[in-house]
């Protein structure tokens, strides 16, 4: 049995965290996304938003996929600061819980590289 991680030599396969906000902004729409502009999900519901980790591919056999917080948004407007800080905060808290429990070997970030927040 291949050692896959440091931190927990007798995890049989790595351990991978899945965590992502992801929104086209456009930072001249007056819009501003909120909570109401963005489909969250939640633990066991993140790995349901992939096909590639549905029950039976090899892919979601081939690790430990631990969902902790994706929030996807059709494009808008710049992310309000406090919506953002939210989101940031609770997927830092999985992290931090993840940690305290054993570590993971890999985090799967699933983002958008057009969002903008306000203040950032």
């Amino acid at each position: 049995m291949p050692q896959w991680s440091m931190r927990n030599p007798n995890r049989e396969c790595p351990r991978i965290a899945v965590v992502g906000i992801a929104i086209e902004s456009s930072a001249y729409a007056a819009h501003r996304a909120g909570h109401r502009d963005f489909r969250v999900r939640r633990g066991a519901d993140v790995l349901d938003a992939y096909l590639f980790l549905a029950d039976g591919e090899p892919t979601r056999a081939a690790a430990d996929w631990v969902g902790v917080l994706t929030a996807r948004s059709i494009p808008g407007g710049r992310v309000r600061a406090d919506i953002y800080r939210e989101l940031h905060d609770e997927i830092v808290a999985g992290l931090a819980a993840l940690l305290d429990d054993g570590g993971v070997d890999g985090i799967l970030c699933d983002i958008h590289g057009a969002m903008s927040a306000e203040g950032m």
